[in-house]
């Protein structure tokens, strides 16, 4: 089984390896390998030389560390298991070298004609591998120590939790999930959330998205009714932040839902 906190080349190499010039075209190589890795032209394995050459030749290279996080996305995207497995756990110890260094925002990144890396990019680049490990997860019982309780704060609240809830979120749709999201769900709900709201949103919208599967499923399996009751008391107020109503939430909803 696939676990995140095993020892990975790609961080023994970062370790070890001697620094080098940063090179002019950095976010071009990484997105050509990815584009190649993408059409099955060029193996996984041969991404973690790159990435290791262009992080230490780069350490303060913010953006192209965000590109490199999502040339393991995109590429563990376009492989099968195995190997999408480990080329989604590059990813994430990617995003945990930008967080080591300090993570924050970047201005985007030009490269080549028409081409640029952009935080957007970056974002949805994150949002896509928090579905697919999760997907993962519950289909394989990959990257496991991200989900189960007691492990999954050793993990914090990740590069964008907003986007992470979402993705868990969208996992709730259906029972698709049957609750075994809960832990990490919960603990950004707690721990992660923003002035705005937004973390506690997404967290409502995955209990919301529960209420739901069981009101539809007389045969539902997934969530007690009083895990989601606890959920949508806790955190739709925390999103609407004594409004009636959100971007997330009507008005009608919010009164349903606090009604379960």
């Amino acid at each position: 089984m696939f676990r995140l906190f095993l020892p990975a080349a790609l961080l023994t190499l970062l370790a070890t390896a001697a620094p080098a010039d940063c090179p002019d075209d950095a976010h071009a190589q990484v997105e050509a390998a990815t584009r190649s890795a993408e059409a099955g032209e060029t193996p996984l394995d041969a991404l973690n030389p790159l990435a290791t050459r262009l992080v230490n030749a780069c350490p303060d290279a913010r953006a192209l560390h965000g590109h490199i996080l999502a040339m393991f996305t995109r590429a563990g995207l376009a492989s099968e298991p195995p190997d999408r497995f480990a080329a989604h756990g590059n990813a994430f110890r990617t995003a945990g070298l930008v967080l080591k260094a300090g993570g924050g925002g970047f201005a985007g990144a030009d490269y080549g004609e028409a081409a640029r890396f952009t935080p957007l990019d970056e974002r949805n680049a994150w949002f896509d591998l928090m579905l697919a490990m999760s997907t993962d997860f519950l289909v394989y019982g990959a990257h496991d120590t991200l989900y189960a309780p007691g492990s999954a704060e050793r993990f914090g609240c990740g590069l964008y939790p907003a986007e992470e809830a979402a993705a868990l979120a969208a996992q709730g749709e259906g029972n698709a999930d049957g609750g075994e999201l809960l832990v990490r769900v919960s603990f950004l709900g707690r721990n992660c959330d923003t002035e705005s709201g937004e973390v506690a949103g997404q967290a409502a919208r995955y209990f919301a998205a529960h209420a739901e599967a069981r009101a539809d499923d007389p045969d539902y399996l997934g969530l007690t009714a009083s895990d989601i009751r606890a959920g949508l008391q806790r955190f739709l107020p925390a999103h609407l932040g004594g409004k009636a109503s959100s971007a997330l939430f009507s008005a009608a909803e919010v009164t349903r839902l606090l009604a379960f």
